[in-house]
């Protein structure tokens, strides 16, 4: 309930900043079930469907297309790799998802090193980067990490040191993007 909480707050923020709001409700809905095929013995047999279950169960429901394609493409993509997303829904939701699982797993000190990423906090940052440049999305990312961030810690100081660690962590992506 709590990550369904934060999405929905990182989604809105996505929406108006990018100046989508046709897709305020399908993402508010996409929000709200992106994660419930987590509970299905077909996800349980088979992590990689993750989404993908989601978003054909929401399908066969008779959910909106905009709403079962978000859930469906949510967790792509993985880096930043050669695939073409297809739905800027499902690019805007995978970003407050990933911005999430890596604000959350900073303000759990999980360190980000170059040799080691077993939690794919590097290959978030990248992934989110390659949502940005495909769809050329405009908004301002630190203020985006700044909200995230605020889910995960009140104290200024500590709030302060998990965004700069954040922005450091897409700093260093896109310059090894780039290279």
């Amino acid at each position: 309930y709590e990550k369904t909480d934060r999405l929905l707050t990182l989604v809105n923020y996505l929406v108006k900043q990018t100046k989508e709001e046709h897709l305020t409700d399908p993402l508010q809905k996409a929000a709200m079930y992106c994660k419930n095929d987590l509970v299905t013995r077909m996800v349980r047999e088979f992590p990689s469907l993750q989404g993908i279950m989601g978003g054909l169960y929401l399908k066969e429901a008779g959910a909106e297309e905009n709403v079962w394609k978000a859930v469906y493409g949510h967790y792509e993509p993985k880096g930043y790799v050669k695939v073409r997303l297809e739905d800027l829904g499902a690019g805007l939701l995978s970003i407050a998802d990933k911005i999430d699982n890596i604000t959350g797993f900073i303000s759990q000190d999980i360190k980000i090193s170059s040799s080691k990423d077993p939690y794919g906090i590097r290959r978030d940052a990248s992934a989110i980067i390659k949502v940005i440049t495909e769809f050329k999305l405009g908004f301002d990312l630190k203020a985006l990490i700044h909200l995230a961030a605020g889910h995960f810690v009140s104290d200024s100081g500590a709030h302060e040191a998990l965004v700069k660690t954040a922005v450091d962590l897409f700093l260093s992506r896109v310059e090894n993007i780039f290279k």
